[in-house]
């Protein structure tokens, strides 16, 4: 059975439009924008408290890789470099199959302190990721810079293998 969902538009400017409204029907409508959606796949990803997703990247065989950030003590993992929560919120890495049903890996990414992920780059099957640290402990391997700089926290970049179990 087709699902389609009637969008109802609300022109803000002459540059944008807002969706105010919409309905999902089996049968298509003959008033407004119509669009037949096919929705492959859609989960959640997440334990028993805050996770936010950031980031989206997918490689050329579908597999999608997320990053963000969790609060969640059982964020679930698979194959992790780092399987437990550090501080009180870490970066998380998730690499999921290309139907969606379950993942390759996923890491938590911190230290003691706040830690976020905000930006992902698939390269050569590694996974870069990119984003805020609070943490003095942060992991790290080959470090450019070893030590944190302080202030309101750091940026950083972190390789991980394509494996999901170590940083390269």
């Amino acid at each position: 059975m087709k699902n389609y969902v009637t969008v109802f538009l609300t022109i803000v400017s002459s540059y944008f439009l807002v969706v105010s409204s919409y309905a999902q029907t089996t049968t298509p409508t003959p008033y407004n924008m119509v669009c037949h959606l096919d929705l492959e796949y859609s989960t959640y990803l997440g334990g028993n408290y805050d996770d936010n997703g950031r980031a989206i990247a997918v490689d050329a065989l579908g597999f999608a890789y997320v990053c963000g950030e969790t609060y969640s003590d059982d964020f679930p993992t698979e194959n992790p470099y780092q399987g437990a929560k550090a501080g009180d919120d870490d970066a998380f890495v998730a690499k999921l199959s290309s139907t969606g049903s379950y993942l390759i890996y996923s890491t938590y990414l911190g230290g003691g302190c706040a830690d976020i992920g905000q930006g992902i780059a698939l390269s050569g099957g590694s996974a870069y990721l990119t984003g805020s640290t609070y943490s003095i402990d942060f992991p790290m391997e080959n470090p450019y810079q070893g030590i944190y700089g302080g202030g309101d926290g750091d940026a950083f970049v972190s390789k991980l293998s394509s494996t999901g179990s170590y940083l390269i």
